[in-house]
C-alpha cells in the first residue's frame, strides 16, 4: 500500500508528496522511475490520461537523499498543483536560472536539453 511504497524515515506514506498524489489522483497510468545517473538524482515521473476533466496530468517527483525515501513534488501540469518550468535543474541539483522576463515559461520542455532523458521522458512516457 501507500505505508510500504512511499513512506520515508521521516514521514508516513500518505505524508509524502507521492503518497498524497496517490491517494488524491490514483494509481497513474504511466510510471517512469529513475535511479541515480551521473548527471541526475534519482526522480520519478508520473502520467495520468484523464483525471475529472483534465488530460494529460504529470507530476515530476525527486529526492535529495534517496536513503530517506521522500520524493518531493518538483512540478506538476494539474490544476492547482505546484508548477515549475525548472524542475530539470531541480533533478540535476543545480540552482534554477533567474527568469526575471518570464522567458522560461514561454519555452517549452527541450529534450534531452541536459544531456540526459528527462525531457524526452516527460514529454513521451513509456
Amino acid at each position: 500500500g501507500v505505508e510500504q511504497e512511499f513512506g520515508s524515515t521521516n514521514k508516513k506514506g500518505y505524508e509524502t508528496d507521492r503518497g498524497r498524489v496517490y491517494l488524491q489522483y490514483g494509481a497513474p497510468n504511466q510510471r517512469i522511475i529513475e535511479p541515480y545517473t551521473a548527471s541526475t538524482l534519482p526522480y520519478e515521473i508520473w502520467q495520468y490520461y484523464k483525471f475529472n476533466k483534465q488530460t494529460d496530468i504529470k507530476f515530476v517527483f525527486y529526492t535529495p537523499d534517496r536513503s530517506i525515501n521522500d520524493y518531493i513534488l518538483a512540478h506538476s501540469t494539474a490544476i492547482g498543483e505546484v508548477k515549475n518550468v525548472n524542475w530539470q535543474y531541480e533533478i540535476r541539483g543545480l540552482p534554477s536560472p533567474l527568469d526575471t522576463d518570464n522567458s522560461l515559461y514561454r519555452k517549452p520542455y527541450e529534450i534531452n536539453s541536459f544531456g540526459e532523458q528527462s525531457g524526452e521522458f516527460f514529454n513521451d512516457p513509456r
